[in-house]
């Protein structure tokens, strides 16, 4: 089911926060996150899963809404459905063996102990975390292999939406690459609802469907990432660094008239896209 914000506003005492957003996310793809650092992008995560709830507005999941009088029942059937990883791997590892870490949210959620296990080694398995891992203290990982973790740890209570608080930060390029092809796996291949937070637009490029860009807590665009690639402006209000090929990209499409694909296109894509364009202006030149 689509994830919807109505009217959602939300303010911490400095004034920061969320202002009336209306949003959707759709079920079954990935979308990604935007914004420069406090434009709220952590704050509408948080609303995701009811860490925390709209001072207006609702979050809504089918039946399930959430609002400023929801209380703990409220918030733990979204958690059901909606699992968030942090940021930071420290904020959510907490036991002393990463198989602990594994099996807390099921346990949590009322699974049997064998369930629970097994919940933990299929995260454990859909993660690549070699079995060796899961008897060691969290603190003896790799920062690869704890944020591999920590998103295992979301994983084993199979929820239907997945959130993620920039989950590449402090990885190595391999890393991040590994990490979000896993990710595009899970969308793609389990049909999993998958949402990022980011500012780095190439990551997220060859995975995501759709698009949403956050500026001092409002919405500035919502949609796929061909008509993002339209608006440059959107990206330099909410201060989003514009990937090269993307600004190549747009500047081909207004020289040309012709399309150019992606939002981040690799430099052989472009490259192909042009010289078909230009075997286009050849022929329509040839038969005038």
């Amino acid at each position: 089911m689509d994830l919807l914000f109505e009217h959602v506003s939300y303010r911490y005492p400095d004034g920061a926060g969320l202002v009336d957003v209306n949003l959707r996310i759709r079920a079954g793809v990935m979308t990604a996150i935007l914004g420069a650092p406090g434009s709220g992008k952590s704050t509408l995560l948080q609303h995701m899963n009811g860490l925390l709830l709209p001072n207006s507005g609702e979050v809504r999941i089918g039946e399930t809404r959430l609002h400023a009088g929801s209380g703990h029942s409220e918030r733990s059937a979204l958690r059901r459905r909606v699992g968030l990883v942090f940021q930071y791997p420290e904020q959510q590892l907490f036991e002393e063996t990463v198989a602990q870490d594994l099996r807390f949210g099921p346990l949590n959620f009322g699974q049997a102990e064998a369930e629970a296990e097994a919940s933990a080694e299929r995260a454990a398995h859909q993660m690549g975390l070699d079995a060796t891992l899961l008897a060691r203290s969290p603190w003896q990982l790799s920062s690869g292999e704890r944020r591999r973790a920590a998103v295992a740890a979301v994983l084993a209570s199979d929820p239907e939406i997945i959130v993620l608080d920039e989950p590449t930060a402090s990885l190595d390029a391999a890393g991040r690459r590994e990490l979000m092809s896993l990710l595009g796996a899970m969308c793609r291949d389990e049909g999993k609802t998958i949402v990022i937070a980011t500012h780095r637009i190439e990551e997220v490029a060859p995975y995501a469907a759709d698009y949403a860009v956050l500026h001092e807590g409002g919405v500035l665009y919502a949609g796929d990432g061909a008509s993002l690639m339209q608006r440059p402006d959107v990206l330099e209000q909410a201060g989003v660094l514009v990937p090269p090929g993307s600004s190549l990209a747009s500047s081909l499409t207004k020289l040309t008239g012709d399309q150019m694909p992606g939002l981040c296109p690799e430099p052989a894509q472009l490259a192909r896209a042009l010289h078909e364009s230009l075997q286009r202006r050849r022929m329509t030149c040839g038969n005038g």
